[in-house]
Formats: structure tokens, C-alpha cells, sequence
């Protein structure tokens, strides 16, 4: 009762070993397979079907760029693409929600309307993740899902570290394959 409540408030699936067990039983009920397999099975679905989820879920974590990556040419220009931009805040306008952060030539756009409790000081630097839309003319607005304010983070070293994580992972998805 108490999993099904916290599923129904937080709009997710409830996934139950009971509901697979229940369909194993004809396996059980005709020798097919011993009640002992049959729970291990249901087990075994369950995870399978969790993990799939997971793996298949819609939100995906925003991947690191810098504003200057953020061109119509780039890779990571994509519609819908998930990433993690960070900037200093150069104006933000109210009665939009739309903020502006600059980092050195580049500036970007984000549309801040689903974000609660975060104050906006023009001039402090601010990293948000969200989804790219792309409009028809290659104008193209983050719509953030997190923000929050990182004043105090050095961009041209939180630069260097972003160079150094893709060759790791560059190094580690060669390695895999």
C-alpha cells in the first residue's frame, strides 16, 4: 500500500516481483518449473525490466560543453540534446525566465521558468542542465531542469578539466573496444 501511495504522488511506475510471480504460475502449476525457480525467475524479470527503464529513461544526465561548443556545426548541437552549460550571468529577464550567461565571446540563452529557489545576480556564474531546443532559424535556448549558483568556480580550469575528462573517456571507450 505505502509503495503504490509513493508511486501515485511521484507519477512513476510501481514495479512488484508479486505481479511477475503471478504470471509464472502456470509454469509452476504444470511441473514446468519448481516454485524455487519460479521465484528466482520473477526476480530476474523484475531487474531486467528496472534496469531496462533506467537505461531507456527519457531524462538523461546533461553532458559537460562549453558555450563556445554550442554552434550549429558542433556535434552536440542537437534537438533535444541533454547538457550541463555553465556561464556568467549577463541579464536575466523576468517576465520571460530567460537568463543570458557569457563565456568569453560565446553567450547563451536559458529558459529558466521550471526552476524554484534560485536568485539571479547578474555578473555571478551559474550552471544549469537542461534539454536543447533548436528553433527553425538555429536559435537555440536551454531549457534548464537544475540550476544553481557556482561563483567561486574557476571556468578556465573547469575548462581544462572537461579536455581532460573526454580523453579519459575517449582512452576508456577505446579500451572497451
Amino acid at each position: 500500500m505505502v509503495a503504490c501511495a509513493i508511486a501515485t504522488v511521484l507519477h512513476c511506475p510501481l514495479l512488484d516481483k508479486d505481479d511477475v510471480r503471478h504470471c509464472t504460475g502456470p509454469l509452476e502449476r504444470n511441473g514446468s518449473l519448481p516454485v524455487s525457480m519460479c521465484n528466482k525467475l520473477s526476480y530476474a524479470v523484475l531487474w531486467y525490466v528496472a534496469e531496462w527503464q533506467m537505461a531507456s529513461s527519457i531524462l538523461q544526465p546533461g553532458v559537460p560543453v562549453t558555450l563556445q561548443e554550442l554552434e550549429p556545426s558542433s556535434e552536440l548541437f542537437r534537438q533535444g540534446a541533454s547538457l550541463r552549460v555553465t556561464g556568467i550571468l549577463q541579464s536575466y529577464d523576468l517576465s520571460s525566465a530567460v537568463a543570458v550567461i557569457q563565456d568569453g565571446s560565446a553567450s547563451f540563452k536559458v529558459d529558466t521558468q521550471h526552476l524554484r529557489d534560485i536568485s539571479f545576480r547578474t555578473n555571478s556564474t551559474y550552471q544549469f542542465i537542461g534539454e536543447l531546443l533548436i528553433k527553425p532559424d538555429n536559435d537555440a535556448i536551454l531549457q534548464a531542469r537544475v540550476g544553481r549558483n557556482v561563483d567561486g568556480l574557476d571556468l578556465n580550469l573547469y575548462q581544462q578539466s572537461l579536455v581532460i575528462r573526454r580523453q579519459y573517456e575517449a582512452k576508456l571507450r577505446s579500451s572497451r573496444e
